[in-house]
């Protein structure tokens, strides 16, 4: 087998069999092949096996995984990047071309499950001690790295990076199809099924005589023990930002940015060129004006420099959809994955690895929901004389005005902050949710509330921790991990850096949003280093036109998909109103997000079940 260090890949293991089957192994560890193309391994001892695919990006020719103690008690397979390993193996004497994996058994045999406080990076650990026959997964702080746990009723267990890999039987969950239909995802580290749930971010889990227990190391969470000036805040945050960075920018594999022409992912591309004499920058953008930002991309690429690329998207919008969800395994409805998706494969033509903009908005109060919860709380009154639009129904303002129509739908009196928030993160309205779907709500919804009531914060940080639990992970991480491993893309996330976040949160609230100035920090920054009028625009997002597509694009795909996959859709959706749904749609009215979130999960289910 060729050696190389560890980098992205995919990871498979199985504990608890009486006899680890080879040959299933090893399939389950080739459906990951995407997520690793350029290597695999596997290892098996009595009731322990555990595999990987491998995506090489650094000192290619050391470290083939899984990594094996010399007296083969201990294994190793990991998926992620360490971005302090060499300072972590400097500082343990270890020989300068120690691999990542080998670093992990060396610090977890010294230190204990303590030892994953001195890992800086994104990662999913699997430890196996064939001695005393125990897993331990480990996850990052934030969850970047996909973890999943199948545990079976006989005790046994299966983790993996995609949910595709497992070979065990699955039941279903039907809770998950309201929460699913409610957020487009399925939250709080649940899945589709009974037995499948992941590692929490920020969390381990051990297997030990059929039994798990999960534990968490680190958490966010709002504290006030940075009391400094706004002009010192802003200082140190502009050096935590080049630092984390600077971190990221080891490969030595070709390396990009990716470029929205908004301030977190301008920024993140201004601290790489100042680090680096060439940087290349991707962006795609979309013939329709409502959605393109491909010319606000080419301006700031101009201002830095870049060797910048673009791609306006002209495509065949049906096969890609229906590739992508070939690959998607679990109910996933965030639009924006098409966009990412073929970003990601226009990039991977010239780049292995790509540093981009996720996490701004929740470390730095970048969302309007940061302004109006808190507002609404207040003058709930006030909003209720709004108008629902402002500007007509032009593709220009149909963002704004939907914005608009959510905030007099919220303007009723003795609304909790939690059902504030869920109003804002919902596809689907509640009551008509009730009339949708044909089995119970999920109590589960709940845990929203419990959560928000829990955080010791103010009501600003209350809802971005409530998006960096949920919102964050459950959707934004996965489709940036989904998109970019589906072509062999490592995909690095510089704000979400642990150090940098722990200092933005000990912050005060006015440094983020100061009247209506959302992320007015990191705004302040990048005006440093962008000229101000490039980036003075409303925020976009990366959507697409749905609404569009499903009366044209996708029209026969989402009729036929709707009819192939009926007797199970039924199940779950009154289908006869979703086909009502659909013929409204055609005849001019806007019901794509209800359409697409059950689009979504008919592909899933053809190509899944």
């Amino acid at each position: 087998n060729r050696k190389i260090k560890s980098s992205m890949c995919g990871i498979y293991g199985v504990a608890g069999k009486d006899l680890v089957n080879e040959v299933e192994l090893l399939d389950s560890v080739n459906k990951l092949v995407h997520r690793g193309p350029d290597d695999f391994g596997y290892y098996i001892s009595d009731e322990i096996g555990i595999g990987m695919r491998r995506l090489a990006i650094n000192e290619l020719s050391t470290g083939h995984q899984p990594f094996i103690t010399d007296n083969k008690t201990l294994g190793v397979v990991f998926n992620g990047e360490m971005y302090n390993y060499k300072v972590l193996s400097k500082l343990e004497n270890l020989p300068e071309h120690t691999s990542e994996a080998e670093l992990i058994s060396f610090l977890y045999q010294k230190y204990g499950y303590g030892f994953v406080n001195q890992l800086d990076g994104m990662f999913a650990i699997a430890i196996a001690d064939f001695k005393q026959n125990t897993i331990s997964l480990f996850r990052d702080p934030f969850g970047k790295k996909p973890l999943w746990i199948l545990k079976n009723s006989d005790g046994s267990i299966e983790f993996s990076s995609e949910i595709k890999a497992f070979k065990s039987p699955k039941t279903f969950r039907d809770d998950f199809v309201s929460e699913y239909l409610l957020l487009g995802y399925v939250p709080f580290g649940n899945s589709a099924f009974n037995e499948i749930t992941s590692v929490p971010p920020g969390s381990y889990a051990i297997w030990k005589d059929g039994k798990l227990e999960t534990k968490t190391y680190w958490k966010l969470s709002q504290n006030s023990k940075n009391k400094v000036s706004y002009r010192e805040a802003k200082k140190r945050v502009q050096e935590l930002v080049e630092q984390s960075v600077i971190k990221r920018l080891i490969s030595e594999r070709p390396i990009g940015v990716y470029l929205s022409g908004g301030y977190d992912s301008s920024v993140v591309a201004a601290m790489m060129k100042k680090n680096r004499a060439e940087v290349n920058s991707y962006s795609i953008g979309f013939a329709n004006p409502a959605f393109d930002e491909s010319s606000h991309a080419r301006e700031v690429a101009n201002a830095l420099k870049t060797n910048h690329h673009e791609l306006i998207l002209d495509f065949d919008v049906e096969k890609t959809v229906r590739e992508i969800f070939a690959k998607v395994d679990l109910p996933f409805a965030d639009s924006s994955i098409i966009p990412t998706y073929v970003l990601n494969r226009f990039a991977r033509e010239e780049i292995v690895v790509a540093l981009g903009g996720d996490g701004g908005d929740e470390i730095f109060g970048g969302y309007d929901r940061y302004l109006f919860a808190p507002l609404i709380s207040k003058y709930s009154a006030f909003f209720k004389f709004f108008p629902k639009t402002i500007f007509g129904n032009s593709n220009k303002f149909r963002l704004l005005n939907r914005k608009l129509s959510r905030l007099k739908e919220l303007a009723t009196k003795n609304q909790t902050l939690a059902s504030q928030y869920t109003h804002f993160m919902s596809n689907v309205k509640t009551g008509d949710l009730e009339k949708l779907v044909t089995v119970p709500l999920s109590p589960k919804l709940s845990i929203f509330g419990k959560q928000i009531g829990e955080f010791e914060a103010t009501t600003l940080r209350k809802i971005m921790l409530s998006d960096v639990n949920n919102y964050l992970v459950g959707d934004l991480l996965v489709k940036a991990d989904l998109a970019s491993m589906f072509n062999s893309v490592e995909l690095r996330s510089p704000l979400l850096d642990r150090e940098l976040a722990e200092y933005v949160y000990g912050l005060p609230d006015k440094y983020l949003i100061k009247g209506l100035n959302k992320k007015r920090l990191l705004k302040d920054i990048a005006h440093g280093l962008i000229p101000k009028s490039i980036l003075k625009r409303p925020k976009m997002g990366f959507g697409v036109p749905l609404a569009d597509w499903l009366r044209a694009d996708l029209k026969e795909l989402m009729f036929g998909t709707f009819s192939k996959n009926r007797a199970q859709l039924n199940a779950w959706i009154d289908m006869n109103a979703i086909d009502n749904l659909a013929n409204r749609h055609q005849n001019g009215e806007d019901h794509s997000r209800t359409l697409w979130p059950v689009l979504a999960l008919a592909l899933w289910v053809e190509n899944n079940l």
